[in-house]
């Protein structure tokens, strides 16, 4: 689905049939981006124009690899920008730790969008963090960057913005830092983010307020509610895996190797704060 989303997005782009470049609701427009162009890519230089049984493999192929480079260059700017909070090898550490985490391995050789999320929104987080210590207009862009492309990923993390936007107030009126500071931050990544969008999104050039509407409402409604959507439940598809399908995918999403690293950073956290108050 996603290659061929992909090949219609770029025609959509070539053409400028923009509204070819609105596929999916979720909507997963930097996948198609990075997939996309990288197919094109591959065509230009051997000129093989047409998918079929034969030469599926190598399309594939192409796509992936242009998708792991990405997650790479990602894994790379998160162990940078985590660096100047914490330092170099304790970032080295966490990002290994997560990356070698089999559950993140498996669904990062996916055609899809879950770990390409998972980094933008951690990076973004990160950047955040350190740009209320350090303020910095350029920061404040690749913020706005970074919740465009996460949101143009899938369209549930526009929750990162609403969130972003809650922790920099919470840091002007609960932690009482530098309100001008933040205020100006603020507005960057709002202008950031809009513009970002509206470039890297072409559906949005031609009908914005349609594409948004049925991106982030109304074709979300149809598949979780109205149609339903194909799901695995204990072995079995079905259309309408119910309110226990949430509490599956969680418990199957927390692998062991996840769950021994919270328990274990719960009870450093404990013993921190029980040290803390018998010291006082």
């Amino acid at each position: 689905l996603w290659h061929s989303r992909s090949e219609q997005f770029i025609v959509g782009v070539k053409h400028k049939q923009f509204e070819k470049t609105f596929q999916h609701y979720q909507p997963g427009v930097t996948l198609m981006w990075i997939v996309g162009t990288s197919v094109e890519l591959f065509k230009q230089i051997t000129n093989i124009t047409v998918y079929n049984s034969e030469n599926y493999a190598k399309f594939d192929l192409a796509a992936k690899v242009s998708l792991v480079l990405i997650q790479l260059i990602l894994s790379i700017l998160i162990i940078f920008y985590l660096s100047t909070i914490t330092g170099l090898l304790k970032a080295i550490l966490v990002v290994a730790i997560f990356t070698f985490e089999p559950f993140f391995i498996g669904n990062s050789r996916l055609l899809h969008m879950d770990v390409l999320s998972t980094l933008l929104v951690f990076l973004c987080l990160i950047i955040v963090y350190d740009n209320v210590r350090k303020p910095n207009i350029l920061k404040s862009i690749f913020i706005g960057l970074l919740i465009s492309l996460s949101f143009l990923t899938k369209s549930l993390f526009i929750g990162v913005l609403f969130y972003v936007i809650f922790y920099l107030l919470l840091n002007i009126y609960i932690f009482k830092n530098d309100k001008k500071e933040i205020i100006k931050s603020l507005i960057y990544i709002l202008l950031s983010f809009l513009f970002f969008t509206l470039l890297l999104f072409p559906a949005l050039w031609k009908n914005p307020w349609y594409y948004l509407f049925e991106m982030t409402f109304r074709e979300g409604q149809i598949a979780g509610m109205v149609e339903g959507h194909k799901q695995i439940v204990f072995g079995k598809q079905v259309m309408n895996g119910g309110v226990a399908f949430y509490f599956l995918v969680l418990l199957i999403k927390m692998s062991p190797f996840t769950l021994v690293g919270l328990f274990i950073f719960m009870f450093c956290k404990f013993k921190f704060f029980e040290v803390n108050s018998k010291i006082r």
